[in-house]
């Protein structure tokens, strides 16, 4: 979704969304919100759950410093705790 807020993209196609994939912009590193970076991932994360998705996100980056590393985003969603 390239050059539109993944929030409108998610409420136009709700009807045929399956699945969902992030990654960070830019350079798909971890999905975490950065200066500069395109999306605020807790702000998209917290639409998603109000829209009532219920399937999986699924995520596949580049970590930036290492797997161990790269997964502490997660642990504000009770992931890795």
């Amino acid at each position: 979704m390239v050059g539109e807020d993944p929030r409108e993209g998610v409420s136009a196609n709700m009807d045929v969304i399956a699945h969902m994939q992030v990654a960070g912009t830019p350079g798909r590193h971890e999905p975490v919100s950065t200066p500069g970076g395109d999306c605020d991932f807790t702000a998209l994360f917290e639409f998603i759950d109000t829209v009532g998705y219920g399937g999986w996100i699924g995520c596949e980056y580049a970590p930036r410093a290492g797997t161990r590393e790269g997964l502490g985003w997660a642990t504000a969603y009770g992931i890795g705790n």
